[in-house]
C-alpha cells in the first residue's frame, strides 16, 4: 500500500513537470517581444520548488522509532569498561550500594563483576600469622585488634607487603577487565587499606609523596566515591564497631584523602539507602543509564 506521503510526492511531481513543460513551451512559442516572456520566466521558479518538493516526498523515507532495547543494547555495545569503587567508614553503606548498582547494570545487560578489596593479602599473609603467633593481634569480643605499632620493623615490613599484595590484585583484576570485557565494582579499595594500616601501625610513611602518588595512579581510571556517615549512626548500623574514637579517626583521614586527592563524599547518614543510590549515579554520570532502564521496563 502506497503511503499518503508517497502519493503527495507523485501529485506534485506531476504538476511541477507539467508546469515546466507548459512553461517552456509557451516560452518557445511566443515570438513577441520579450517583456511578453517574463511573466512566464517568474513563474519558473515556483514551479521548480513544487518539483523538488515532489522528488523529496518520493525519496523521503521516515526514520524508524527505535525501541528502548535496542538503545540500551547499543549503549552497552559501545561503552568501555569501566571500574567503580566505593571507599568509607564501617556502616557507611558500602556494600549495600554496591549491591544496588550491580544490580541495575546487570538488568541493563552489562556484564558485572563485584570484588571485595579489603584483604588482599598474598605475601603478607606469614607476616600477618607471625604477628598474631607474637600477640600483636588479638581478639576483642566482635573487633580484632592489631597492635603492630608495637614492633616498628614489622610494621613497615607488613605495610609494604600488604601494598604490594593489592597492587598485584588490582593489577590482574584490570587484565582480566580487559580481557573480557566486565565491569568492575569494587567494595572498598586501596584508601581503605590505608586506613587500616595507619590504625594497625601508625606509620606515617602511609602518607609519604610517593605513597600517595601510588594511590592516585591506582585509582587513575577508576570511579572512587568516598560514603561518610556519621559516628553515631555508623555505631547503630554495625555491631562490630569498637567505640566513636575508632570512626572519628578513620573519618578523618577519609576527609584527608578526599580533599587532597580530590574524591567526591556522599554522606549516608540521614539518606535512604534509594536516595543514597540516586546520588551516587549522578556521581558516576549513570543517571541516563537509569533513565533507559525505566523506559525499557514499561
Amino acid at each position: 500500500m502506497i503511503r499518503r506521503d508517497k502519493l503527495l510526492g507523485l501529485m506534485f511531481t506531476f504538476i511541477g513537470l507539467m508546469g515546466m513543460l507548459l512553461i517552456i513551451y509557451l516560452f518557445m512559442s511566443i515570438s513577441a517581444h520579450i517583456m511578453l516572456k517574463v511573466p512566464l520566466l517568474l513563474l519558473l521558479p515556483p514551479t521548480c520548488i513544487i518539483l523538488i518538493v515532489g522528488l523529496k516526498l518520493i525519496i523521503y523515507e521516515p526514520i524508524n522509532k527505535v525501541s528502548a532495547e535496542t538503545l540500551l543494547k547499543r549503549h552497552v555495545s559501545k561503552t568501555r569498561p569501566t571500574c567503580v569503587s566505593l571507599s568509607g567508614v564501617d556502616g557507611s553503606g558500602k556494600s549495600t550500594q554496591i549491591h544496588m548498582l550491580s544490580k541495575v547494570m546487570r538488568t541493563l545487560g552489562f556484564r558485572v563483576k563485584i570484588y571485595w578489596m579489603r584483604w588482599p593479602a598474598f605475601v603478607s599473609y606469614p607476616l600477618l600469622l607471625l604477628a598474631k603467633l607474637m600477640g600483636y593481634s588479638a581478639r576483642r569480643g566482635n573487633y580484632v585488634e592489631h597492635r603492630y605499632y608495637l614492633n616498628k620493623a614489622l610494621a613497615r615490613v607488613i605495610v609494604t607487603s600488604l601494598i604490594l599484595d593489592y597492587v598485584v590484585r588490582y593489577s590482574c583484576l584490570k587484565l582480566l577487565q580487559r580481557l573480557f570485557n566486565v565491569h568492575l565494582l569494587l567494595d572498598r579499595n586501596i584508601l581503605d587499606l590505608v586506613v587500616d594500616l595507619y590504625e594497625w601501625t601508625r606509620d606515617s610513611f602511609l602518607f609519604s609523596p610517593t605513597l600517595i602518588r601510588l594511590y592516585r595512579g591506582l585509582l587513575r581510571d577508576c570511579w572512587v566515591i568516598i560514603l561518610d556517615v556519621e559516628e553515631k549512626e555508623a555505631l547503630k548500623r554495625k555491631k562490630d564497631i569498637p567505640n566513636i574514637s575508632y570512626l572519628r579517626i578513620r573519618r578523618k583521614i577519609y576527609h584527608g584523602f578526599s580533599k587532597y586527592l580530590g574524591f567526591y563524599i556522599v554522606n549516608t547518614t540521614e539518606s535512604k539507602p534509594r536516595i543514597t543510590f540516586l546520588s551516587l549515579l549522578n556521581r558516576l554520570r549513570l543517571q541516563s543509564l537509569l533513565e533507559l532502564y525505566k523506559l525499557y521496563k514499561r
